[in-house]
């Protein structure tokens, strides 16, 4: 339940969360599950994970295609919060289907990546059990419709409705004491003598307003982090760019019923953040290929073309400027840009790239668009930022660019957070009771720490 201006008794909490995505939850959660403090949990919104958290693939990854160079805690935090995303699903009854992926080369020249990805995947801590490289023939015996030169299959993911597993760890945050206050918008952030942070709060409509007062800040606001670290002096030296992944419901059943993974193919930009538009394998049984990366104008912009070519433009030439004009002076980064906007407003175009491995599918086959989501991109001087940031000051932290797969790796990421947090003596609360957390037999604080 959220509450409002009125409702709510206290007006000064040890810990204010901004963010009540998948990130922001399970912060909350070990925050509250260890130690004895007051957690405020802030939200535009009026419930938890309305935005990136679950407008999403739905896939429980397995960490074989990360860069471990360039991916690093990405990599182990996904790998560590595997096992804890299904005791979840297990303890709770919530959906969990493993699907596995199949990800495949459909270029000759693609094979050398698809045999890094079995050195990956040891590097990043998976068994040796869980992916196998399989050549075409092997390929089309798990997977009729799909052509390709080879491909290796992750015999574990798993497809899940994150939404759910976030309303589900919010609910435990909140049988600990967290105090969700959603549907207002921070305003503004006040640092008074002692540095700490006052945040003014607004209700959506403008008719209440809320003053809280907290020891410490942790912004995971996603798609409003960065311009909240903004605000507050931080993070001067990145920009932000904002692409939208758009999917296309398969409603051919020759299609649907036949598919039994979920099928990616190398990307053929892998210098850039994006997967190519691949068949997803749902947790309900629905089948939808997507998503592309159309550029858009904000964290929200769901529908339309960009948002706006005014919106678009005032983004794209917002403060600071340097780290973007690097990729808009790039021929390679606006053909991607044009590609995929092209694939947004047409799902010929989006069904083209996926016959390139599935040929039998037509867009004829394809249903209505289902929901997308945003990606925001972290850029600097040096392009696209791959690893998650964070920014610190006296009492603030704050969490930029945490982007796919962050859903992943949410319990074990935030894990690794807080105990940062405790050893930078940002949070010096006592430990709960006898040191034990009520739902200890849920998920392990010390085992999903331990990301290096």
């Amino acid at each position: 339940m959220a509450e409002t201006a009125g409702s709510l008794p206290e007006r000064s909490f040890d810990v204010c969360i901004v963010g009540g995505g998948v990130l922001g939850t399970c912060l909350a959660f070990w925050v509250s599950e260890l130690l004895e403090c007051k957690v405020a949990l802030v939200d535009m919104e009026s419930k938890v994970a309305i935005h990136a958290s679950s407008r999403n693939t739905g896939v429980v990854h397995r960490p074989f295609y990360m860069n471990p160079e360039k991916k690093r805690r990405f990599a182990r935090a996904a790998n560590r919060s595997f096992g804890m995303w299904e005791r979840l699903a297990k303890e709770y009854s919530l959906p969990w289907r493993r699907t596995g992926i199949v990800e495949v080369a459909i270029e000759e020249t693609s094979l050398p990546i698809l045999r890094n990805y079995l050195k990956w995947a040891g590097m990043n801590g998976m068994r040796e059990d869980e992916m196998q490289f399989l050549d075409s023939s092997e390929i089309r015996a798990i997977e009729p419709l799909v052509e390709c030169r080879g491909g290796v299959i992750s015999k574990n993911d798993a497809a899940v409705d994150y939404r759910k597993f976030t309303e589900c760890v919010f609910s435990l945050a909140q049988d600990n004491g967290v105090k969700f206050i959603g549907g207002m918008r921070l305003k503004e952030v006040k640092l008074g003598d002692g540095k700490t942070p006052s945040l003014r709060l607004e209700r959506n409509d403008g008719q209440e307003a809320l003053q809280l007062d907290c020891g410490l800040l942790v912004n995971t606001a996603g798609g409003g982090a960065l311009q909240l670290a903004h605000s507050m002096g931080l993070a001067r030296e990145y920009a932000e760019l904002h692409f939208r992944g758009d999917y296309w419901a398969v409603r051919d059943p020759g299609i649907s019923s036949r598919i039994s993974h979920s099928i990616y193919s190398v990307p053929k930009r892998s210098e850039y953040p994006f997967l190519d538009p691949h068949l997803v394998l749902r947790e309900d049984g629905r089948v939808e290929i997507g998503p592309n990366a159309a550029m858009v104008g904000g964290p929200y912009v769901y529908d339309g073309f960009t948002g706006g070519v005014t919106q678009l433009l005032s983004e794209l030439v917002e403060r600071p400027m340097a780290p973007k004009l690097r990729l808009l002076v790039d021929s390679e980064f606006l053909s991607l840009v044009w590609e995929e906007w092209r694939r947004s407003i047409s799902k010929e175009a989006m069904c083209d790239r996926v016959r390139e491995f599935v040929p039998t599918l037509g867009h004829e086959m394809l249903g209505a668009k289902a929901a997308g989501g945003v990606r925001n991109s972290l850029v600097s001087r040096d392009g696209f930022v791959h690893e998650a940031v964070e920014e610190w000051s006296d009492h603030s932290l704050h969490v930029l660019n945490y982007n796919s797969p962050g859903a992943t790796g949410a319990p074990a990421f935030s894990a690794q957070l807080v105990s940062t947090l405790i050893e930078k003596g940002y949070l010096k609360n006592r430990r709960r009771g006898n040191g034990r957390s009520p739902h200890g037999s849920i998920w392990s604080f010390e085992d999903a720490n331990g990301l290096d």
